[in-house]
């Protein structure tokens, strides 16, 4: 597996090279855009592997003739090979100041880049990695994000919009409190070229399942305003209808697209992470 230096070493960094070891990003059913390569696809190809064959139909390449079969059947049929690829994989990092409102959930989102970034150069493919803060910026190795400082960011639409991610092709994968404003279908439609999306929401333990309690003060981590709630048991179950809302239409959304989603916590240790990732179809054996 290419490997990613660890200038800069984080605490379970050894546990998520295992699991890159172990584990595989799912592969797309359709890959517009793949470039040859030396990974083994589900449609049929060019490459050396034999994997089926059909009945010959005019049009069909002659050289592919499975001429012993016929010689035994007299039926002529066609050797058909394993598509090779070597997909690209386009991992979108989000630095917006509420992705490290804990020390723990910055942890989770670095963790997951780097999975991820592992996981996309174990296909060969071409692993590009952004951090989405003020700007769009490219970068090379995950542990960037333990010197970046995060940015403050209303919502990250327009950034998108602009940029080349929303190319045809590839795998995108997003990783994001999904905390701002923005209609999960408009959001999911900017990848609508992708041939395989994930989406990975990171919450505190206190965004995911606040307790009912008496007055807090809630501080917007982007534009610093803030209002002052009682934590009632009918304040948090509003709350939680529409977080729960939010999270089902976009994985009904990426999954009518073949894609997946996954929540992590930020108090989830490295094997609840990966449950999560599993559960969620974001990556298999």
């Amino acid at each position: 597996m290419p490997e990613i230096v660890a200038t800069s070493p984080f605490p379970n960094r050894k546990a998520f090279e295992a699991y890159a070891q172990q584990y595989s990003l799912l592969l797309p059913e359709r890959q517009s855009a793949a470039r040859a390569g030396d990974i083994s696809g589900r449609r049929t190809g060019s490459s050396i592997e034999y994997q089926d064959r059909k009945d010959y139909v005019p049009g069909d390449d002659l050289r592919h003739i499975d001429w012993r079969a016929y010689a035994r059947n007299d039926r002529l049929t066609i050797k058909l090979y394993r598509e090779e690829i070597s997909p690209r994989v386009d991992i979108i990092v989000d630095a917006s100041l509420s992705m490290s409102v804990t020390e723990e959930k910055r942890q989770r989102r670095l963790e997951l880049a780097y999975l991820f970034a592992l996981l996309g150069r174990k296909l060969q493919g071409q692993t590009r990695l952004y951090h989405l803060g003020k700007n769009l910026q490219p970068f090379h190795d995950p542990l960037h994000l333990l010197a970046v400082k995060d940015g403050r960011q209303d919502t990250p639409l327009p950034l998108l919009q602009a940029s080349p991610l929303i190319r045809q092709g590839g795998i995108k994968i997003f990783i994001s409190d999904f905390l701002f404003p923005f209609a999960p279908h408009d959001l999911i439609g900017l990848f609508s070229g992708a041939d395989r999306i994930l989406f990975i929401q990171v919450l505190s333990a206190f965004e995911d399942t606040p307790a009912p309690g008496g007055s807090i003060r809630l501080e917007d981590a982007e534009n610093g305003q803030y209002m002052d709630v009682q934590l009632n048991p009918a304040t948090v179950s509003g709350y939680l209808a529409r977080l729960n809302q939010l999270r089902e239409d976009m994985e009904r959304l990426l999954r009518v697209r073949g894609g997946a989603f996954a929540c992590i916590r930020d108090d989830h240790d490295p094997a609840q992470m990966m449950t999560r990732l599993l559960e969620g179809a974001a990556v298999g054996v």
